[in-house]
């Protein structure tokens, strides 16, 4: 049900005023739906850098996740990371030589608060990170790409706004 809202509401661009960011967002779910053909599950609106983006997380008819991160001015794609069950799966573990233990206690570290998910992905490169998603005491939201190879954060990103949940969200 959740998913067929969120199909409606990117189809429509009803989403909320805020979302309409100079127009971006028909742009990018129209270049994700031509890139890859699945199932639409996650849009999130985000700051990192100072830049707002969009994250576009979906399904593929092989059951495979991606997610997609796009300029929310121009609605082009801008990167592309796939996402694994585990650590265990052979792509993510073969050049991981940290666990999601000290992946976590990293983000932590640099970000307090409640961990609301982590998610394993793989770069377009195909090294390994953790995504740790953070929620602080104040509610705010921060996504942290620690690499599982050398434990540094590649990135960080605030959360404006999220629409539509995976199933298998971890924590």
């Amino acid at each position: 049900m959740k998913k067929s809202i969120l199909a409606t509401l990117l189809a429509s661009s009803v989403v909320l005023p805020s979302v309409a960011m100079a127009g971006g967002i028909d742009t990018c779910v129209n270049a994700v739906q031509a890139s890859k053909e699945g199932q639409l599950i996650k849009l999130e609106a985000l700051t990192k850098n100072g830049e707002d983006i969009y994250a576009i997380e979906l399904v593929d008819v092989k059951g495979q996740e991606w997610e997609f991160t796009c300029d929310a001015e121009s609605g082009k794609i801008v990167y592309l990371e796939s996402e694994v069950e585990t650590a265990a799966n052979p792509s993510f573990n073969k050049l991981a030589n940290l666990d999601e233990a000290k992946a976590v206690s990293i983000a932590l570290a640099a970000f307090p608060g409640e961990v609301e998910e982590v998610e394993f992905e793989l770069k377009s490169d195909g090294q390994p990170v953790y995504e740790v998603d953070i929620e602080s005491e104040t509610g705010v939201e921060t996504k942290i790409e620690v690499s599982a190879v050398d434990g540094k954060i590649l990135e960080t990103a605030t959360e404006k706004w999220e629409i539509g949940v995976e199933e298998d969200e971890r924590r």
